[in-house]
């Protein structure tokens, strides 16, 4: 019995030390969901390959982090090792994608169940794209006033949207049923948020304090003053906040969790105090600042075949509507005075040819437009990272809380044993203390029948 305890002691305690942290056990499925800033707008050139075929009406690039982690995880097919090509047919995120539209992607993954999903979804229901356009990018030709009055509006529409429970409550459903529909055991669905757009730290009176970024005549309207920055900083925040809170910490036990992507833009956003020469990140030589600007060179050069619904789920900017519903006639008259000499010269002065020229001229193509406010490729670089290191994080901790059981289990199976053994050689005890009374009393009665 002795020896068989102490070889019983000695396999477990082996099995113990012998288990240790695996991070080969990296994902082998992996599908991605969400929105523009999950398809990488703007960060890099379209990929090929997605499920549904709608690799370039989705905006979806291979500098976007879903892409650069599925790399990393080997899943591309047709593609090599030293670059980012290849194809990836579990890509579902688009662009312009709202809450409601997250039904649509879930149901192109069928009844596929996979090791890992990300998620990025909301930004468009909370109006982030109109408090872009109406505060960072007005253009026209009414007064300042104006537009200051619409980005306030705009700020205020957002606000409102956030605190709408409705929507927390129909995302955590949507979320939940992803989890439990389409993750594989142990599986991770991660959401990550949204990085602020401006430096948290900026005082007021700095280089932004000064700075149009749309800077043309038909468009210096708003200045992009540390008001209207924290006021839009504030939105981001608020949001992240709530997917933690309302979201995450009640989907926990089904494998949800979240990475705060905001984090790992310190000192890359767009007015960062070192950065008084080059606030938008403009300069071509300088990539630290990790925001697609309206004059950032795009990786992309092709033709963007936007969907038809996509500007339907844009309401539409108040700037397109002046644009679309001025006289043109009155346009014409305030030309000269705003543009001066900028103005685009035409062989003829027909309102709709010019109107076209102005636009030509002053205003970005649809690429350019809807790739601002969003992150360039070193900055989904990081976020792939961050990702590969919480899973990481997540089999360390698996393999810690398995250990800790383990050794529970051994010390309750030792304790058995020590138990059943103290019992054995409390029985052997008492029967040796019962027959040696009985020899000792044979021994007596013998002896005084001597006598």
């Amino acid at each position: 019995m002795h020896a068989h305890f102490f070889i019983f002691i000695v396999a477990l305690t082996s099995l113990a030390s012998a288990l240790t942290v695996d991070r080969r056990g990296a994902p082998k499925s992996y599908a991605a969901l969400g929105d523009s800033y999950s398809a990488g707008i703007g960060a890099g050139n379209f990929t090929r390959g997605s499920a549904d075929g709608r690799d370039n009406p989705c905006a979806r690039t291979n500098g976007a982090y879903p892409f650069v982690l599925a790399k990393s995880l080997g899943l591309l097919s047709n593609g090599s090792a030293g670059n980012l090509k290849g194809e990836w047919e579990d890509f579902y995120s688009c662009a312009g994608d709202r809450l409601h539209q997250l039904d649509a992607q879930v149901k192109d993954l069928k009844s596929k169940k996979v090791d890992l999903i990300t998620l990025s979804i909301s930004g468009n229901d909370f109006l982030f794209g109109d408090v872009i356009s109406a505060c960072v990018f007005p253009y026209g030709l009414n007064d300042p006033e104006y537009y200051e009055q619409v980005c306030n509006q705009k700020l205020a529409d957002s606000t409102n949207a956030i605190q709408n429970t409705t929507f927390w409550n129909s995302f955590l459903t949507k979320v939940d049923l992803l989890a439990t529909n389409h993750l594989t055991k142990g599986g991770k669905l991660i959401i990550t948020g949204y990085p602020r757009f401006f430096a948290p730290d900026a005082v007021e009176g700095d280089a932004c304090d000064e700075t149009y970024f749309l800077d043309n005549a038909f468009g210096r309207k708003l200045k992009m003053t540390l008001e209207t920055r924290r006021e839009m900083n504030k939105g981001v925040e608020e949001v992240n906040r709530r997917i933690e809170s309302d979201i995450v910490a009640r989907l926990m036990v089904k494998g949800v969790s979240f990475i705060d992507v905001d984090a790992l833009y310190q000192g890359h956003r767009f007015c960062e105090p070192e950065k008084s020469a080059n606030p938008k990140g403009s300069d071509p030589q300088d990539d630290t600042i990790w925001f697609n600007d309206i004059n950032t060179e795009l990786e992309e050069k092709a033709h963007w075949f936007m969907p038809p619904d996509f500007k339907e789920e844009d309401e539409g900017t108040p700037q397109d509507k002046i644009v679309q519903e001025a006289d043109c006639g009155d346009m014409i008259a305030q030309v000269d005075d705003v543009v001066g000499d900028e103005k685009p010269e035409v062989e003829s002065n027909e309102p709709g040819e010019l109107i076209s020229s102005l636009l030509g001229k002053f205003l970005p193509s649809d690429w350019e437009k809807y790739s601002v406010f969003h992150p360039k490729k070193a900055a989904n670089f990081a976020v792939a990272e961050a990702i590969q290191a919480a899973i990481i994080q997540a089999q360390i901790d698996r393999q810690a809380l398995l250990r800790s059981r383990i050794s529970l289990w051994i010390f309750e199976q030792s304790w058995h044993r020590l138990t059943q053994l103290q019992q054995s050689i409390s029985f052997v005890c008492d029967l040796y203390s019962s027959q040696m009374g009985k020899i000792y009393d044979m021994i007596t009665s013998n002896h005084l029948q001597l006598f």
